[in-house]
């Protein structure tokens, strides 16, 4: 199996994503520098990344400058609960822009009332953006839980919704 990582920089700050053959294991966005980005990562192996790896770059770089992106990137995920994988699938095809609950998302699954487990799983979440979770919020369209944050959750569905977003609300951590 192949795998390794890839560090660059865009609008959000220094990004990386961590990678096997089956797809995307890991995102990270919004980082000061290019050490911070690839902390702990996988490095690359010799030969050349999946095509995979440079598309998502390029999805990911034409989100942060604000276009409408429906990623449709391999994720790898491995090792995840079926639950959680079941969340995962049916947060990915929440719309850019819209927003739904975690009550919602659990009836979609058929998990009707497992809106607390279907916020586990998405906090357990490692490609945020591409497994879009900052999508889905609590009942009465409060924001809820975001494993970066609340403010960068504002954040990315503020520039979903056109505005204008400083890179710094990304996230960019000292």
């Amino acid at each position: 199996m192949i795998g390794g990582s890839f560090v660059w920089k865009n609008i959000s700050g220094w990004c990386a994503v961590e990678y096997t053959s089956e797809g995307i294991k890991s995102l990270r966005f919004g980082r000061r520098s290019e050490e911070d980005a690839s902390a702990g990562l996988a490095k690359s192996h010799e030969g050349k990344r999946p095509a995979f790896v440079d598309e998502a770059v390029r999805q990911l770089d034409e989100y942060f400058i604000g276009s409408e992106v429906s990623f449709k990137i391999p994720v790898d995920m491995n090792g995840a609960t079926d639950f959680r994988k079941k969340v995962w699938k049916e947060t990915a095809k929440v719309g850019y822009g819209k927003t739904i609950t975690y009550g919602e998302l659990a009836r979609r699954i058929g998990s009707g009332g497992a809106a607390r487990a279907v916020g586990s799983a998405l906090g357990a979440n490692n490609v945020p953006l591409i497994i879009p979770c900052h999508r889905i919020l609590r009942s009465g369209g409060e924001m809820g839980g975001f494993a970066l944050g609340i403010s960068v959750k504002e954040a990315l569905l503020d520039l979903e919704r056109g505005k204008k977003v400083d890179n710094k609300r990304f996230g960019v951590r000292e």
